[in-house]
């Protein structure tokens, strides 16, 4: 397990949310991430599977820079620079499916509930649905989203996952 370079990454998330983050990255072969901005928690996924990493995001709010200069030696990481729901609609139509998907871009309660709405039919059978800022006082539209979309889960400080409720 490779956390180094994420963690010199400026960012959100904890090292051991980028920890639980690596571990389920060695367990998929395709991951995608909704709202990578600089690339903390996208290089912890991107150094960590054998397999493709999607980085969705618009880098409308700023970190497209950083984000590219932080994942330029991954050559397994693609950059999405689209519209969430966009995306979805792209990856629906190419038969796309993700062994991991992963929300953290806007966390007003919309968006979250539209991302899970639109990203949840593109997992694999046993795919991992799974966000951050769950228990985040800043974001409590993340903690009312999940709550009512996302039956079975479990949080590891503020990531919200159903592994483990296959």
């Amino acid at each position: 397990m490779n956390i180094e370079h994420a963690l010199a990454i400026n960012g959100f998330m904890s090292e051991q949310e980028l920890t639980y983050i690596a571990e389920t990255a060695r367990k998929s072969r395709c991951i995608v991430e909704i709202g990578s901005y600089q690339g903390r928690s996208a290089r912890a996924w991107a150094d960590n599977t054998e397999g493709i990493m999607f980085c969705v995001d618009t880098w409308r709010d700023g970190g497209e820079e950083d984000f590219d200069r932080n994942l330029s030696e991954c050559k397994n990481v693609l950059k999405v620079k689209i519209d969430s729901r966009q995306a979805a609609m792209l990856f629906q139509w190419a038969g796309i499916r993700f062994d991991v998907v992963f929300i953290d871009a806007d966390h007003d309660y919309a968006n979250v509930k539209a991302d899970i709405l639109a990203w949840r039919p593109l997992l694999q059978p046993d795919g991992i649905l799974c966000g951050h800022d769950f228990l985040n006082s800043q974001w409590p539209d993340v903690e009312k989203s999940v709550t009512e979309l996302v039956p079975n889960f479990r949080v590891i400080e503020s990531i919200w996952t159903t592994e483990g409720y296959k």
